[in-house]
């Protein structure tokens, strides 16, 4: 099939030796595909010089640029796997049509994570055929498909009576759960619970790692995807939803601004205060909160005697985090850790404001009578405060 002859599919990509792997997204499934046989262009048969223009829409590394949806020719690329090819033998395709009397059986057997279909693309490889979007650029996507419907076709025709009306799934990618199709309201009112994090860990567990939370709002717990989203040159941008974290008025921050170059900027010129290069005393600062925190736990819950005195670490190292953090930024602690309390009701002020803040990014309507002039002029902190966030902006 891919011996590169006049009649074949045409070749396997050039080998390229030395790679890492390829990692690629599609439709709630994020995975780093090894390298295997091939990874250049392809280089003989009825294929050669063959242009693939659209993509990648979710594949790197990144050939060329774009959004996924613009011109952009390059060549047809393959990388023949034959740890994928294992997967889909005869006797795996024996298995699928006989041992699976429902529509669902057959379904979820066909569409592990290195099921029939999945394999079937990741045995060809390369770019387009391991962009789940795209992978219809190379033309062995067609026969790869058609060897799908024909397995269909035999399972359905080994029990037509019941098979021909089987109905199973849905309809579209990631319209699960069902009420994130039509509005956000059902997620800002998790939000407001409480349990926001619980049950979005649930989701997870039961729909994978990208879940729909509204219309056009997906979220993901995957550690791979969220590095690429946020990594320097990175194509995503920053959603509108980030706007609900400007604390200030007349002034974006790092956090809310939604500008790619101003987030890029003040990234960069807030790293260089944490570096170390310019702070000859970072290190003997941290130092000194690592001492006034140990001092507190000897002081406030050193148990005595048959008296248990808990200590809330989590709690514990807020104040150690605030007092780092504000001393090395501004030569001088919020002394949280001398108090041993929350002084300044930063942290409660916080919790409370990041639950509201939370809500209103999934509710830009909301969100856009909140952040009228006047109104956000009313309720946001101050540097005048004497407690809560504004003390911090003082």
């Amino acid at each position: 099939m891919f011996d590169g002859s006049v009649d074949s599919m045409g070749s396997n990509g050039a080998y390229i030796p030395g790679r890492n792997g390829t990692f690629t997204t599609a439709f709630g499934r994020n995975r780093t595909i090894p390298a295997a046989t091939g990874g250049g262009c392809v280089t003989s048969g009825p294929f050669l010089n063959y242009t693939v223009n659209l993509g990648p829409a979710n594949y790197e590394p990144r050939v060329g640029s774009g959004n996924g949806l613009d011109y952009n020719p390059r060549c047809l690329s393959r990388d023949v796997s034959l740890v994928f090819a294992n997967n889909t033998k005869p006797t795996d395709v024996v298995a699928l049509i006989g041992s699976n009397p429902t529509l669902e059986a057959f379904s979820r057997f066909f569409e592990t994570r290195d099921g029939l279909h999945a394999s079937g693309h990741f045995t060809i490889g390369g770019d387009p055929g391991n962009d789940g979007y795209v992978s219809a650029g190379d033309p062995i996507f067609y026969l790869h498909h058609g060897q799908v419907d024909r397995m269909w076709t035999i399972w359905q025709a080994l029990d037509p009576k019941t098979r021909f009306g089987n109905v199973f799934g849905t309809s579209t990618a990631f319209n699960r759960p069902w009420p994130a199709r039509f509005t956000r309201l059902w997620y800002a009112k998790l939000i407001w619970s409480g349990s926001m994090a619980k049950d979005t860990a649930i989701l997870f567990d039961k729909y994978g790692p990208i879940v729909r939370i509204g219309p056009n709002t997906l979220v993901t717990n995957d550690p791979d995807m969220v590095r690429r989203m946020t990594a320097t040159k990175s194509p995503y941008t920053r959603a509108e939803s980030y706007k609900v974290f400007k604390f200030n008025a007349n002034l974006d921050n790092v956090i809310s601004t939604v500008d790619e170059e101003r987030h890029t900027y003040l990234r960069n010129k807030m790293a260089q205060g944490y570096a170390g290069k310019g702070n000859a005393n970072l290190e003997q600062q941290i130092n000194n909160q690592v001492l006034k925190m140990i001092e507190l736990i000897d002081r406030d819950y050193k148990s005595v005697g048959s008296g248990l005195r808990p200590l809330d670490f989590a709690r514990l190292s807020q104040y150690f985090a605030l007092d780092a953090i504000t001393d090395v930024a501004f030569s001088r602690s919020l002394g949280y850790l001398v108090s041993g309390s929350d002084h300044y009701e930063y942290i409660e002020n916080l919790r409370q404001s990041m639950a509201l803040n939370l809500v209103l990014s999934t509710l830009p309507l909301a969100w856009s009578f909140f952040d009228l002039g006047w109104i956000r002029t009313l309720i946001a902190p101050s540097p005048t405060d004497a407690k809560g966030f504004g003390r911090l902006m003082g």
